[in-house]
């Protein structure tokens, strides 16, 4: 979300409807059962913003395996959504499978497997395909008004090419005063420079524990360009249960694009129901490398900012909400190894810019495999 001091203004999708649904327009699908490779009708999503057509080839370059299909957004580029067949499992599934929809691959090591198979064993199928614009933004500053987390800083490009964070949605007590939110994702990009891909949920002011709803968000800097938050209708996120948002950019040399290609996933490991991940070789008219530069890695907790809002004065930022607990990140990771093994690692805080008080600070990384906690210190103004 866009915040105080980021150096990306508001381009490229100024006329921005605000499409932050009702709860109870946003619940289908969201905790039934479902069958491994199940999805719903694309044409009965929540939001009608974008809907997809079933893909007739394969022009990201993605080289399906039989039964896999894609669903295409071309009204936005070269844009797809990846749904497996029906039966299929994460735990049978190659590596090659694994990686087209953005599953973490299978570890080495006992600790690292056991965890991983208890991961894949949660996965039960995907929510129907679709998203919509919601006129937020997500961004990031270090020791910012709007975030707080762990990042990976290497001032170098091509350093960062994936990352992964496992997190634990949390539970609200209440609201801050006037209107609130609260997000949590992973990214690639946007301090050091200003591209940036991420990924991750969002409770607002609609209900004090959600549901919540996840979302993805593009920029580029260089194309003075931004996608804008892209909500993703079908799929509740829900407090108490862990999420992993993951994300990811391969080379020309890898996908076979000219441009490249990103995924960007969204898993809930708790009930195993997911929506399908985001594939983009371009996005409108710009091409997926417009929008990486890999030199940081980012595992944020953060409030929002919308394009629709004439308070609070500061960025036109939500304040946060108020967490029963401190937000649990149980992993992150980036290029296939833990943040803990990373030098260029750094912890960052949220203060408010009003009263220079800290909003969230994020600990050390206290285990092995990259978790870490972010603690909660209070509203703007308390």
């Amino acid at each position: 979300m866009n915040g105080i001091g980021r150096r990306i203004a508001y381009v490229g999708v100024v006329a921005l409807v605000v499409l932050l649904l009702p709860a109870s327009s946003r619940r289908a699908g969201a905790d039934t059962a479902a069958t491994p490779g199940d999805v719903g009708d694309p044409a009965a999503s929540a939001c009608q913003a974008e809907v997809p057509s079933l893909a007739l080839d394969d022009t990201l370059g993605l080289h399906l395996p039989a039964g896999f299909r894609a669903y295409k957004y071309p009204n936005l580029g070269e844009v797809e959504q990846i749904i497996p067949p029906a039966g299929w499992s994460p735990l049978a599934a190659p590596a090659k499978e694994l990686s087209l929809l953005g599953f973490p691959e299978k570890p080495q090591g006992a600790a690292n497997l056991t965890n991983w198979v208890a991961e894949m064993t949660a996965f039960r199928g995907f929510t129907a395909p679709g998203f919509c614009l919601s006129g937020n933004h997500y961004a990031f500053n270090q020791d910012s008004t709007i975030w707080s987390g762990a990042e990976l800083q290497s001032f170098t490009r091509n350093t960062y090419f994936n990352a992964s964070g496992l997190f634990t949605e949390p539970h609200f007590a209440a609201v801050c005063p006037h209107q609130s939110d609260h997000a949590l994702w992973t990214g690639i990009g946007g301090d050091v420079d200003g591209d940036l891909i991420q990924t991750g949920t969002e409770v607002n002011m609609q209900d004090v524990n959600g549901p919540g709803f996840g979302w993805w968000e593009i920029i580029s800097d260089s194309a003075n360009f931004d996608s804008g938050g892209q909500t993703i209708p079908n799929w509740d996120v829900v407090a108490g249960h862990q999420i992993r948002a993951s994300v990811k950019y391969e080379s020309p040399t890898v996908s076979g694009l000219s441009t490249g290609r990103m995924t960007l996933t969204l898993e809930d490991t708790t009930n195993g129901i997911s929506p399908p991940p985001v594939v983009i070789g371009s996005y409108k008219t710009h091409a997926a490398y417009e929008f990486i530069r890999g030199e940081t890695a980012e595992f944020i907790a953060e409030r929002a900012a919308n394009d629709s809002l004439a308070y609070p004065a500061e960025g036109h930022l939500y304040y946060l909400r108020k967490p029963t607990s401190d937000i649990v990140w149980s992993a992150a990771s980036a290029q296939g190894k833990s943040v803990y093994m990373d030098p260029n690692l750094t912890i960052n805080k949220m203060y408010s810019d009003t009263y220079r008080t800290y909003l969230e600070t994020a600990s050390g990384i206290v285990t092995t495999v990259g978790g870490f906690y972010d603690y909660w210190q209070h509203c703007p103004g308390e």
